[in-house]
Formats: C-alpha cells, structure tokens, sequence
C-alpha cells in the first residue's frame, strides 16, 4: 500500500509536539523543586556561618560589619552606586509615580496594591497602621508642635533655616509648592518671621 505522507506528518507532529509540552512541564517542575531546595540549603549555610562569626559571602574572612567582610563590604557598594545612578533614580521614581496615580485611580492602596483603599486615605487598613507604627518609632522625642521652639524643622525635626521654623530642605519645598499653587510666598515667610520674632521677645 502507498504511505500516505500527509498523515504520518500529521502524526509525527501530533507526537512531537505532546513530548514538547511534557518535557517543558516535568523542567517547570524540576526547576522550581531545585529552586526550593537551594533556597533551603543557602538559608541554613547563611545562618551557620553567620553563628561561626565569618564573612556569609565569600566564608574565608571573619565579618567586620554584621554579615560581610571589608572586602565584601566594599564590593558591594560599589555595585550599589553602579546601581543606583542617578539616570535609574529618576526612571525608578517616574514609575513608581506613574504605578501610584493608576492604583490611586482604581481605588486601591498605593502602597501594596492589594487591597481596596480607606475612606479619605490612600491607603488600606493594614498599611494605614505600619506607617502610623513606623512614624512613632521615628519621632525624636520632641513632639512636632515643639520642634521649633527648639530651633528644629517643624517636619523633620533638623536645625531651622535663619529666623524659618523649617529647614534648608523642606524651606525650597514649601517654596515651590506656593509657587504651583500661584500663591507667594513671602506672606507665609513673613508670618513665620513674626512668629519667631514674637518667641525671642
């Protein structure tokens, strides 16, 4: 009988590709089941050499800071600043800009992006209660009201600007939202003046 070529083209195809699929499924598997594992051996050899007192990176040195040596210490900020250039910080923030601005239009936290965002915040319940959290741990004692009574900016807590009750830094940036909102702002800086005149006397 005359082979048909049409047809066992068809079937080796048919073959072919079904043992294309599984051997991709049995190396998905295989991957993310050797993935595991090495995560499993990396975490328990970090704490072990963390317990012996050396270097986790290169495990020769002993560590001079909490975890690496001073030579793995200094290679590792150089590829920090090699990372963190100024280019990749305004491309890093236009993103997260832009990431902010959607999550904020479909309602969500701009934070985590998970769940749906409070009444009145921007935030939901549960990152509304870490940032509440985090800002008491970085209170410097001195309550804001008090700070520049202190001579310390009123949002950071740093020494004031001349006669301002803010310093150098949130200074321009008051500065620069009057100046958005068309607003001037020597009225403001006048007050502030007054303010701390008004204090001295």
């Amino acid at each position: 009988m005359p082979v048909n070529h049409e047809k066992k083209l068809q079937r080796d195809r048919k073959y072919y590709t079904k043992n294309i699929k599984a051997k991709r499924l049995y190396a998905r598997e295989n991957y993310y089941r050797n993935r595991e594992a090495k995560n499993n051996d990396s975490y328990e050899l970090y704490h072990f050499y963390l317990k012996l007192g050396l270097c986790v990176s290169c495990h020769k040195e002993y560590a001079t800071t909490t975890v690496l040596c001073f030579e793995c210490n200094e290679n590792k900020k150089k590829r920090d600043k090699e990372r963190n250039t100024e280019e990749k910080k305004i491309i890093r923030n236009t993103l997260a800009r832009q990431r902010r601005q959607q999550r904020r239009k479909d309602g969500i936290c701009t934070k985590c992006g998970k769940h749906p965002a409070e009444k009145n915040t921007v935030y939901c319940y549960i990152c509304s209660i870490k940032t509440r959290r985090r800002s008491q741990k970085e209170k410097k004692g001195i309550p804001r009201n008090a700070r520049p009574s202190f001579g310390l900016c009123y949002f950071c807590g740093e020494p004031v600007l001349g006669h301002h009750n803010v310093c150098a830094k949130h200074y321009d940036i008051c500065v620069s939202k009057f100046a958005e909102t068309n607003k001037t702002p020597q009225s403001s800086c006048h007050l502030e003046q007054c303010k701390t005149h008004e204090g001295e006397q």
